[in-house]
């Protein structure tokens, strides 16, 4: 789909990349010499985020010391912050390789493949990770998510049922929750959530919980749960749409421009942005971000393609990806027709029936504005 070229990886030179993935002699974890000053420079950067010096650093540091673990390892985290996903597989697996008692590089590896929406290679990932650290809740939880993600709950609900004894009953519970919600079962999400309580991962409770709170259109508790588990995009946009049902359009404003600009592969993300506009009397603005993501040439075909895999909040709803684009189209309809407009809105609302089907936001175009009386002479 058009978003996908959003996520090819902005590549290191390959180079400097086989710079980095030479073998040459016993590896050793712990950097020394030369490579100690570089890796402390280069690992320091890391840490301040700044990911293309950081890694313009370690690749040095690895060409003083052919197979410094732990130079690989600062070099994977820096290329999964730059996005640099495909590199970031590459570096987990070589490190992977060298290192094979080691969880880091299979880590790097299932981050990488987790952040970049690959959810079937993300299973594979997290496979590999889970076996060297196979009492990691976080581990099976975003194994889990990966199958959800894939709309695949009978495989997720596995883990619930065949995960390793290291998961405890409220893990499990936590899990079970998950599945029941991305099959649109509200009350055995929120049954099963009881023993969720008990589980030991405190981040993967709170998140749970906020997905739970979500399906029950408890925005603003959703968005302060999202918030203490961590979850980051979840959180703005979810405080982006309490922002909406405020009114307080130039706030979610400010939330979204970060988001689409972070995640602009996310469809709710880029409605929301474009409800916000609209809200705020940005009208073409609005229509720009409609015309851009949801009614591009083609969009006929792109629609019934997407999955839970191009929304941010995709435990929010079984069908939130089809949701998201009918109410996006609903907003343009309602642009149009405020553009005095009405036809081009009908012949958007045929079209919409036709991919979509019925649907209570396309029962009929928006009534056209009365128009303005005349001004008192």
């Amino acid at each position: 789909m058009w978003f996908s070229m959003l996520f090819v990886p902005v590549a290191l030179a390959q180079e400097d990349l086989s710079a980095a993935l030479v073998e040459k002699g016993k590896p050793s974890w712990e950097p020394k010499g030369k490579a100690l000053e570089t890796y402390g420079r280069g690992d320091t950067k890391r840490g301040t985020q700044a990911w293309d010096e950081a890694i313009t650093i370690l690749v040095e540091s690895l060409q003083d010391q052919p197979g410094c673990g732990k130079c690989l390892q600062s070099l994977g985290r820096s290329l999964n912050g730059a996005e640099r996903f495909d590199d970031a597989v590459l570096v987990g697996d070589h490190l992977a390789k060298l290192f094979p008692d080691h969880k880091e590089g299979s880590y790097i590896a299932a981050v990488a493949q987790t952040r970049a929406r690959r959810p079937e290679q993300a299973v594979a990932a997290w496979d590999k990770y889970l076996v060297i650290d196979p009492a990691s809740v976080y581990g099976w939880h975003e194994r889990h998510l990966a199958y959800l993600r894939l709309g695949e709950p009978d495989s997720a609900e596995k883990v619930v049922d065949g995960g390793p004894a290291s998961l405890g009953e409220g893990d499990r519970a936590c899990f079970k929750t998950e599945v029941a919600l991305s099959r649109g079962s509200v009350d055995d999400a929120r049954l099963a959530f009881g023993k969720c309580l008990e589980g030991g991962d405190t981040d993967v409770k709170r998140m749970v919980e906020g997905w739970l709170l979500l399906q029950e259109g408890k925005i603003g508790d959703a968005q302060s749960k999202l918030a203490q588990g961590g979850a980051e995009n979840d959180t703005r946009l979810s405080l982006a749409m309490v922002r909406l049902s405020e009114g307080k359009y130039e706030q979610s404003i400010n939330l979204t421009t970060k988001l689409v600009t972070d995640a602009s592969w996310a469809l709710d993300g880029q409605l929301a942005h474009a409800r916000g506009l609209y809200g705020q009397g940005k009208v073409d603005e609005a229509l720009k971000v409609l015309d851009q993501v949801f009614t591009r040439p083609g969009w006929e075909a792109e629609h019934p393609k997407y999955t839970r895999n191009d929304v941010i909040l995709f435990l929010a709803s079984p069908t939130r990806a089809k949701d998201v684009c009918v109410e996006a189209l609903a907003l343009k309809m309602l642009v149009l027709t405020g553009k005095g407009d009405a036809a081009g809105a009908e012949a958007l609302r045929v079209a919409a029936l036709k991919v979509h089907g019925e649907h209570p936001l396309l029962a009929a175009t928006p009534p056209a504005p009365a128009p303005a009386a005349p001004a008192p002479k």
